[in-house]
């Protein structure tokens, strides 16, 4: 650890998208978390009419979930701008945790990392819970905010996972299911509301499309 500054940690736009001045980054895992896209999103990648989905991370028993993501150190000068820019950027929903950070070694490579977390609780409006891969991929795939489309975000977060060696079942599971709506153009429907019953007849036909 470095001393008179403070370490970020990154799992989701923050891997590939930082947007903040930093002394140094290394990559490494947080334990007991999965990451989902639980998380509603109005002010980046959706709308209050139509809200994105993107990634948090979600507790679990099993002690060998873990999470890989990026850790970003900020110089002692920096630390005050850095955190309100991020408390700004993370306002929909997200709180403030301090989590040990793991290296490839499996040893603590930063003791109580800042994270930014959407949890399951009632001071988190944005935390949308549970959906199924289809149920993810049909809002995904349609979902569009100030930042930009919502599949930007997912297939900006795959690729940097990839980049870094690291298999994440729910991410890319998702990004092949909003990778196959898009191509099939099931993304301009007449309609932006997302009628679930529509989607799984749309997501049907692809099902037998893709095995024709």
């Amino acid at each position: 650890s470095m001393s008179g500054g403070d370490w970020v940690f990154g799992y989701g736009s923050l891997i590939w998208k930082p947007s903040f001045p930093f002394g140094k980054r290394c990559e490494g895992y947080i334990k007991g978390f999965y990451r989902k896209f639980y998380q509603a999103s109005t002010d980046h990648r959706g709308v209050e009419a139509f809200p994105g989905r993107v990634a948090t991370l979600v507790p679990c028993e099993n002690d060998n979930a873990i999470v890989w993501g990026v850790a970003y150190f900020i110089p002692e000068e920096k630390v005050p701008e850095v955190f309100d820019h991020l408390d700004f950027r993370e306002r929909g929903g997200y709180s403030r945790l301090r989590l040990d950070v793991y290296g490839k070694d499996e040893k603590v490579l930063i003791s109580q990392a800042l994270v930014y977390v959407g949890e399951a609780n009632n001071n988190n409006e944005f935390w949308a819970g549970p959906s199924s891969i289809d149920e993810l991929a049909a809002i995904i795939s349609k979902a569009e905010g100030p930042s930009g489309k919502n599949t930007e975000y997912l297939f900006n977060l795959a690729k940097a996972l990839r980049d870094m060696c690291v298999v994440d079942d729910h991410v890319f599971e998702l990004e092949a299911a909003v990778r196959t709506l898009v191509e099939l153009g099931g993304h301009h429907t007449t309609s932006t509301r997302v009628v679930l019953r529509d989607t799984d007849w749309q997501i049907g036909i692809t099902e037998q499309i893709g095995r024709a």
